[in-house]
């Protein structure tokens, strides 16, 4: 598994993770990561996105981002098409999947490489997007969109 944040400021840290996240190794990644990608590309604030699993919406985390004044998009239930990450880490699988790696070292090592490929011309495309994605979804009372 690999955690990774990007903003239209372009792609921040991408890291691998051994094993279960809790809500612990959840905040341990974000004290470790976001943060510091935060301070450095966006010092006046950003509404943080992540989707509804388990660490992400346990107590421990959600006091995590009130005592760091993180702003957190409220997210649907069900709405991996509203998460642009989902569209990197597809694009990121497509050439992996080419490439037929056989090591999970040469995997993880090349998904690094790509995810620093990924331009802002993209991320920007994805983010002007959410507007029409939003719409969709509303339209369909909430539930998956072809996106």
């Amino acid at each position: 598994m690999l955690w990774g944040v990007l903003s239209s400021y372009g792609m921040g840290p991408l890291v691998p993770i051994d094993g279960k996240v809790n809500a612990q190794a959840y905040i341990g990644i974000l004290e470790q990561y976001l943060l510091p990608y935060l301070a450095d590309t966006m010092p006046d604030g950003a509404v943080f996105q992540q989707d509804n699993c388990p660490s992400h919406t346990a107590r421990a985390t959600m006091a995590f981002f009130a005592q760091n004044a993180i702003n957190k998009m409220d997210w649907p239930a069900q709405s991996p098409d509203l998460n642009i990450i989902e569209n990197v880490w597809a694009k990121i699988k497509r050439q992996l999947y080419r490439e037929q790696h056989q090591k999970l070292d040469d995997v993880v090592q090349r998904a690094k490489e790509l995810w620093f490929t990924i331009g802002y011309q993209y991320i920007n495309r994805l983010l002007e997007s959410m507007p029409r994605r939003c719409e969709m979804v509303i339209k369909n009372f909430g539930y998956p969109i072809d996106y």
